[in-house]
């Protein structure tokens, strides 16, 4: 037994150091990152776009960011199995008050015959700057995209950004560490759910001594007096140890209603009410369609 748990160690030592170590990050994972753009893709109102996200490595934060869009580019021209002979350009967007917006862009792909245009918006990014096992160093960066599909014009949703899980994870930490885990904590949920187990572990240990010593006074009055006090002092630490477990339990779902989860995106239908400008680019000519919708 003894050399299996020092064999588990080891493995466990050669997993964690085999891997990327992470010297410095933009706040928490988000959920998109550590479960993929599914998680936000399910949520759409819609289909007339889908959500992409971009990986990209290198030692210069700035030069990776300014390289995500001609990453996504990238992405949809081979999706969209466009000819590599269609010249590809990327422009920005403008706003309904004038102002150029920074997180959308035009993307469309030109050739003797037409022009393919796709829309996006920037939703969300994170980076880590992180040590590879080789002892380089660089940033891991991810950015998440709303992308309209086959060149249609989107109705995006309305996205949100937070690190609020409303009361679900209160509800699911009856079970300690339950709420941590569903609010993306994994490594404070583990701590949550092995510290009360161990604390009920010790309720259990010290009442069964407990027991043992109260039996052993009964079957032997020569020594009650001695096997007493041993129950009496075994009883203390199965109180201390429940005292212990309620503590750790009741932290367990203060955490869970107060502290920050993992960001995750809610998206949300947009109202579609109001004017409404949006680019257009056409063979013959480039300019802004306005729309009111009642």
């Amino acid at each position: 037994m003894k050399r299996y748990i020092i064999f588990s160690i080891l493995v466990s030592l050669v997993c964690l150091f085999g891997e990327a170590k992470t010297l410095t990050k933009k706040g928490s994972k988000p959920e998109w990152v550590s479960k993929g753009e599914n998680v936000v893709n399910d949520k759409r109102s819609n289909q007339s776009y889908y959500f992409k996200a971009i990986n990209l490595s290198g030692e210069d934060l700035n030069t990776i960011a300014k390289d995500r869009v001609n990453e996504l580019s990238t992405y949809i021209g081979q999706t969209n199995n466009i000819s590599g002979n269609a010249e590809r350009t990327v422009e920005q967007t403008y706003g309904s008050d004038g102002r150029e917006g920074k997180d959308s862009f035009v993307i469309k792909y030109t050739n003797d015959i037409n022009v393919d245009t796709f829309y996006a918006k920037l939703v969300d990014d994170y980076w880590e700057y992180v040590e590879y096992p080789n002892g380089q160093k660089g940033y891991e960066y991810y950015a998440l995209f709303a992308v309209s599909r086959d060149g249609k014009q989107p109705q995006f949703d309305d996205y949100e950004v937070t690190t609020s899980y409303g009361a679900a994870p209160v509800a699911m930490s009856i079970i300690p560490g339950a709420g941590q885990w569903y609010k993306g904590s994994k490594g404070k949920a583990v701590g949550f759910f092995l510290a009360d187990a161990a604390a009920v572990a010790g309720i259990i240990v010290c009442d069964n001594q407990r027991a043992s010593y109260v039996k052993k006074a009964k079957e032997q009055p020569k020594f009650a007096k001695e096997y007493s006090d041993k129950a009496s002092n075994w009883e203390t630490g199965r109180n201390i140890c429940i005292g212990v477990a309620a503590g750790i339990w009741a932290w367990n779902i203060l955490d869970a209603a107060i502290a920050k989860g993992a960001p995750r995106i809610i998206v949300k239908p947009g109202s579609g009410r109001g004017l409404s400008m949006t680019p257009m680019i056409m063979p013959e000519y480039t300019g802004v369609t306005l729309a009111y919708t009642f």
